[in-house]
């Protein structure tokens, strides 16, 4: 193998690394409410990101 793909390699394996942390991040703060108490006043924000329910399943279609 030359530098050129040992390159790619190693970049293709941090962005896929990247991904998989970004993933754990956001199953954790999803459904999660944060609240915070500042100056007298409250905040209050609701993180809930759902899938669409129903509806055709996702799918290729390619020519024959």
């Amino acid at each position: 193998m030359d530098a050129t793909t040992m390159s790619q390699v190693g970049m293709s394996g941090g962005v896929v690394g990247i991904l998989a942390i970004a993933w754990q991040v956001f199953k954790w703060f999803n459904h999660r409410n944060i609240r915070s108490h500042c100056c007298g006043r409250e905040v209050a924000v609701g993180i809930d990101v759902d899938s669409p329910a129903g509806g055709e399943p996702m799918s290729i279609k390619a020519p024959q």
